[in-house]
């Protein structure tokens, strides 16, 4: 059963406890998906917490990334433990527009192999930034591999690689080295 079944299965009981996300092939866990009273309240997957951990999960089983077997435990989730509040339906549709964006941008992702580095010099003041490419760039003074850029920053994978490219494109990200660590 896929994860939005099992999850529009629990809400619509008014289910309260998390919903486990396992490898299918070794029961790895992957990440857990909190349900308060019928309500998705957060989730973490892959590094990533809140909703757009609960949406990379998606996107990765609907494009099988992976295989992910669920494990349903009834708990206590004190309206604390919550970070947002989600109805199935709006999960959904979410899901599929982020899917979507995916989709088209996953031909441009960059291989995971490249290094790649910020060009601080050609940065000034008046350069319009948005929040995206802010993480990015962030992430790329700790992490300079794309494929930890795109394990360490909590944006969707098909955001990381439109900022990248745009970054790219504008100058501000360079190659440094395409070679393949052995």
């Amino acid at each position: 059963m896929s994860i939005i079944s099992v999850l529009d299965e629990q809400t619509s009981v008014g289910f309260t406890g998390k919903v486990n996300l396992l490898k299918k092939t070794d029961g790895q866990f992957l990440g857990a998906v909190s349900v308060r009273e019928g309500s998705i309240c957060f989730c973490n997957y892959a590094g990533k917490l809140g909703k757009k951990a609960l949406i990379t999960a998606i996107i990765h089983e609907m494009d099988n990334i992976i295989e992910v077997k669920t494990v349903i435990e009834p708990e206590v989730i004190e309206p604390q433990d919550g970070e947002f509040r989600f109805a199935i339906g709006d999960l959904k549709k979410r899901a599929a527009k982020e899917l979507q964006k995916y989709k088209t941008l996953k031909k441009l992702r960059p291989p995971d192999h490249l290094t790649v580095m910020a060009n601080i010099k050609i940065f000034d003041e008046a350069s319009a930034m948005n929040y995206n490419n802010f993480l990015v760039l962030k992430s790329m003074t700790e992490f300079s591999k794309v494929e930890d850029i795109y394990k360490y920053t909590n944006l969707f994978e098909h955001e990381v690689t439109e900022s990248l490219v745009t970054l790219r494109k504008k100058g501000y990200v360079n190659v440094v080295s395409k070679e393949i660590d052995q």
